[in-house]
């Protein structure tokens, strides 16, 4: 492992029993203690903390802001209150994913919160469209260096907050954010919009990071909380279906094609990558990601081939071993034609072992519903 970053709390993690893997050039916390499973059962049904400080995080201000975000990303920025986040996608100019990102409105700046650390591509291509918008009023600041980032995910995660921060109001529903006092710092805290999987992301100035982690952690230790890391996460992010960046956001996935066609919004003048997709309802942009379910002792791979009588249909982009269908699953882009739930396609490991890929509906959380989602 010779990863080019490690996060600010690494030696935090290393001191309590962390492993370590290489995820797009970070060192990050596989599992503490060797216990995934446990992890992943908190992030159900307890309180698990997260630390996401590797995610690119950029600061925009400026008159021309909302404007320039506007013509960037697939969200009506305008529709944002202050106080109050959205999340969409910074595409390419042929749609393909980019980046994701959680856009929150204070009254003086955007902050963008990133999903992954893929901030020099990021700013290569933010940096492209700022100089061919010189005259505007604008200053864009990259500030995953000098902040920290905590997400707290679980059923039990509101409660741990509203006893550490006390008297202070927390974020009331979702997608609206908060600045609280932690002594003589301020930590923002931003309630996870609906199709965000639920939770709160903490964002602190990395001088005070490690305080507010080490509140976080002695407080819901008396709560069973604990810290989780990146395999419990894949293992739950693959059984819900939802697509990730190194994996299915290679650059060419459209938001179509990983079914987050509701964050897409057509009715805006202009945005990065708008004249690509308004193709990609048609027959140019056939591929749909799936959830699989193989049979058990089977071990798929990413990149690995999945048929329908004998034919290539497509490949699987992530793969885990699920607690939930007590079976290996993966994600991957089939056809669109072979997409629907139950439909059974075959594939073939390493070790020359056939077995049945059925395509299944991915597992949903409670709070990752979009129903009767209220805009903040």
């Amino acid at each position: 492992m010779n990863p080019d970053h490690r996060l600010p709390l690494h030696d935090w993690h290393a001191s309590h029993g962390a492993s370590f893997t290489n995820w797009m050039g970070w060192e990050l916390p596989e599992s503490y203690d060797g216990a995934s499973q446990e992890e992943y059962g908190e992030l159900q049904s307890g309180c698990a903390l997260i630390d996401m400080s590797h995610a690119v995080r950029l600061r925009l201000e400026g008159g021309s802001a909302a404007r320039f975000l506007n013509e960037m990303l697939t969200l009506d920025v305008t529709t944002i209150r202050t106080n109050c986040s959205a999340y969409g996608f910074l595409c390419n100019e042929r749609g393909g994913i980019e980046e994701g990102f959680l856009v929150y409105r204070d009254e003086k700046y955007y902050l963008l919160v990133g999903s992954s650390p893929r901030r020099r591509d990021v700013l290569e291509l933010l940096d492209d469209q700022l100089e061919a918008r010189s005259e505007w009023d604008l200053e864009l600041t990259n500030v995953t260096a000098s902040q920290g980032e905590i997400l707290l995910r679980g059923p039990g995660a509101k409660a741990l907050l509203e006893g550490l921060f006390l008297d202070q109001a927390l974020p009331p529903d979702p997608g609206k954010g908060t600045v609280v006092a932690q002594g003589t710092s301020r930590v923002l805290v931003l309630k996870a919009p609906y199709g965000l999987g639920g939770g709160y992301f903490l964002v602190a100035g990395i001088a005070n990071l490690e305080e507010t982690w080490d509140r976080l952690y002695r407080a819901g230790k008396s709560a069973s909380m604990r810290p989780v890391g990146l395999t419990a996460r894949r293992v739950l992010r693959i059984e819900t279906g939802m697509a990730a960046a190194a994996s299915e956001w290679d650059g060419r996935a459209t938001p179509f094609e990983v079914g987050e066609e509701s964050r897409v919004d057509f009715y805006k003048p202009k945005f990065l990558g708008k004249r690509a997709l308004l193709h990609s309802s048609t027959d140019e942009f056939s591929r749909r990601l799936v959830l699989m379910r193989f049979e058990p002792g089977f071990q798929p791979k990413p990149g690995m081939e999945v048929n329908s009588v004998g034919t290539p249909v497509g490949k699987l982009t992530s793969t885990a071993h699920s607690p939930a269908w007590g079976a290996p699953v993966a994600l991957g882009f089939v056809h669109w034609v072979k997409s629907p739930p139950g439909t059974m396609l075959q594939a073939e490991d390493e070790a020359g072992r056939q077995s049945t890929a059925e395509i299944v509906s991915p597992k949903v959380l409670s709070a990752t519903t979009k129903s009767s989602a209220r805009r903040c």
